[in-house]
């Protein structure tokens, strides 16, 4: 993950409720030696993080249903796990998709509006009325 990200735009707890949503299900789609890889980039004004592993993937016939209330391949799911991810992450202006992962496995692609960057400006030097009435900027105040 690159130092120089921008700040996103959220509410911190929904946003660790994501990750560790997303994180958690990964971890019960790979087996014991299963790798899971986490990768943020920046593109067009987005924070753009990446949740991927190598699993078994998801069947096409099961996609559609991902983030539907109550829908689990999970033999002790609830099937909310999902439905309320995309829920927060939409309440951020964020979105949430699912690709496959070339090799096996699926990525889920969280996509965060980025803070805009704030323009530094210096400060306005003080000024001051020099002995002759004359206002003078003051430097050494700040």
């Amino acid at each position: 993950i690159p130092a120089e990200l921008p700040a996103i735009v959220g509410v911190r707890g929904q946003l660790v409720q994501v990750f560790l949503n997303l994180v958690l299900n990964a971890v019960d789609a790979t087996d014991k030696n299963g790798a899971i890889a986490i990768s943020a980039s920046v593109e067009d004004g987005h924070v753009v993080i990446d949740v991927a592993d190598d699993g078994q993937g998801i069947p096409p016939d099961q996609r559609d249903r991902l983030f539907q209330p109550y829908f689990t391949t999970k033999q002790h799911g609830t099937g909310l796990g999902l439905f309320v991810t995309r829920k927060l992450l939409a309440d951020q202006s964020g979105t949430i998709t699912v690709h496959d992962r070339p090799g096996g496995g699926v990525i889920f692609r969280v996509r965060l509006l980025a803070e805009p960057p704030v323009a530094h400006v210096l400060p306005s030097p003080v000024v001051s009325e020099s002995s002759y009435g004359v206002a003078t900027p003051d430097f050494s105040r700040r």
